[in-house]
């Protein structure tokens, strides 16, 4: 029998030949960690930790928080695009939230579409510019964002343009260990929502720019007037 042990517990995982665990619902601190094939043995550790680490996978899984941008980070320019970093206005308390919030979640990550650039109305280092503004503003409250992915493409069909889900997969092969069940995907749009759940992602929609939804809805896990609102409701929850 195999175990995971602290100096105050023991415990047994069971047989574990080629298999995948999770750490995250085994959550010990690793300096306490022994591994060994029963309780006799613990006291083997680095002996039995190399015997092991060659017959089992052991892997971390993360959760990511993935956002919108558009209506849910800043606001929407009516009718247009925003072209330079003097047009990104941040909602209120947002910047404040996404560095809360890179401090729950193991991942921030941002998905947005901008037709703007299919249709020649900016170019991607205008965006770049635009991006790195919205890093600069996190970090400088103390956050962090890991990621900024974006779809430039017309057409709706394109796989990486929400709801479909080319993004989350890009962000799956820069961050391998993203568990989708354990993430959030957040928006404004009935696309963020059908992008998240495609992918197994919990749901966050926010009325920044219509009216909200009678739930309960298929789409929608929850919904909040902002993603301040949504943030500030997380501070009591055990994620």
């Amino acid at each position: 029998m195999l175990y995971f042990a602290t100096f105050r517990n023991v415990i047994p995982i069971g047989y574990l030949f080629d298999t995948v665990i999770p750490l995250r619902l085994v959550s010990l601190p690793t300096e306490n960690l022994v591994v060994g094939e029963d309780a006799d043995h613990r006291s083997q550790g680095s002996h039995d930790a190399n015997y092991f680490s060659k017959r089992y996978k052991i892997v971390t899984t993360m959760r990511a928080l993935f956002l919108d941008r558009d209506g849910v980070i800043n606001k929407e320019k009516s009718g247009s695009y925003i072209f330079h970093p003097g047009e990104f206005e941040f909602y209120e308390g947002a910047c404040a939230a996404m560095a809360a919030l890179s401090k729950i979640f193991d991942y921030l990550i941002i998905v947005t579409n901008q037709r703007g650039i299919g249709r020649g109305l900016m170019t991607e280092a205008q965006l770049e510019k635009i991006h790195d503004y919205l890093k600069k503003s996190v970090a400088n409250e103390g956050g962090k964002i890991d990621a900024i992915y974006f779809a430039p493409h017309l057409e709706n069909a394109h796989p990486r343009r929400k709801p479909n889900t080319g993004m989350a997969l890009e962000a799956v092969k820069d961050f391998p260990d993203i568990r989708f069940e354990e993430s959030v995907m957040v928006g404004n749009n009935l696309s963020d929502m059908q992008f998240g759940k495609s992918m197994a992602m919990s749901t966050v929609f926010l009325h920044t720019t219509q009216p909200p939804f009678s739930l309960p809805h298929p789409l929608i896990d929850q919904q909040f007037a902002s993603l301040k609102d949504w943030a500030k409701s997380l501070k009591n929850q055990q994620l």
